[in-house]
């Protein structure tokens, strides 16, 4: 799993991961995300929740992309997690061999 298959994720799981992350760490790692993957973030949260968002990911300014990196990774790391708790469940292709 990569940071844009988030976009991926039901709309309920997503709202979940944001739950469990910071807004700041989403300011950051969105930098580096798809167009589609900030569409789906956009459209799961609030239009308050929106418009924080986005200002906090200008505020920012501009970061390193080996930080961006980093912080994608922490948030892709707990999307592990909550799926490995069985508290959400990550799309996976199916084994054409299976």
């Amino acid at each position: 799993m990569v940071f844009d298959d988030i976009a991926e994720l039901t709309d309920q799981d997503i709202q979940m991961v944001l739950d469990e992350t910071e807004m700041n760490d989403w300011a950051i790692a969105l930098k580096g995300g798809s167009e589609k993957l900030q569409g789906r973030i956009f459209e799961v949260v609030s239009e308050d929740e929106a418009i924080s968002l986005k200002e906090k990911r200008e505020f920012t300014g501009p970061v390193r992309l080996s930080d961006v990196e980093y912080v994608q990774f922490g948030i892709v790391y707990k999307v592990l997690q909550l799926d490995h708790e069985g508290k959400l469940d990550i799309p996976r292709e199916k084994d054409p061999f299976v």
